[in-house]
């Protein structure tokens, strides 16, 4: 016995299957945008930063003056780097987040149709139960690995987050320190 699907069926799959590619364009978009503005912005502001420190170098009237002033003017620019790359790593997570939780809805969706499916089939079908529970126990095992993947790729996405943000800090702490005792050095 054959299994045959409604046309009803088949054009709910298809627009399911439109649906979420438009989720993940609209998703991708997004991302793209938001690193876009995220590159100008960062891009103007070091701009409009080099330009202050020229106008600033050319106001300095001895070398003493332009050191201490190159000194000065390097830890907003690290500032701005480190800012940007704790931005960068946020709008990828979350971009990330979003597609595998879309990822993780079809999928939810898909094994609720293809149980659905293996039960209309198995009532209709005299001698279909063991086919319909190998296909089942399948099914289970390839939604186990498929979860045990997720988890392993989250927490590398957890790890991967800690270690840019200890690295952040650890930056922003570095350049405290460094600016304190620039501070100290020159009073």
């Amino acid at each position: 016995m054959s299994i045959s699907l409604p046309t009803e069926q088949i054009v709910a799959a298809q627009k399911a299957a439109f649906d979420s590619l438009l989720s993940v364009a609209h998703s991708s978009l997004n991302s793209i945008e938001k690193f876009n503005s995220l590159n100008l912005s960062t891009t103007r502001n070091l701009f409009a930063g080099q330009l202050e420190s020229i106008g600033n170098l050319f106001s300095a009237k001895t070398p003493q003056d332009i050191v201490a002033l190159q000194k000065l003017l390097l830890q907003p620019q690290i500032e701005k780097i480190t800012t940007y790359a704790r931005q960068f790593h946020d709008i990828a997570t979350e971009a990330h987040d979003d597609f595998v939780n879309l990822v993780e809805g079809q999928h939810a969706e898909l094994n609720d149709k293809v149980s659905s499916l293996l039960d209309g089939y198995a009532k209709s079908s005299d001698n279909s139960g063991a086919a319909v529970a190998a296909v089942k126990s399948a099914i289970s095992a390839a939604n186990s690995a498929f979860a045990n993947a997720n988890k392993a790729a989250r927490q590398v996405a957890g790890i991967t987050g800690a270690g840019v943000s200890a690295t952040v800090q650890a930056i922003g702490a570095a350049n405290q320190s460094q600016a304190v005792s620039r501070k100290k050095v020159a009073a």
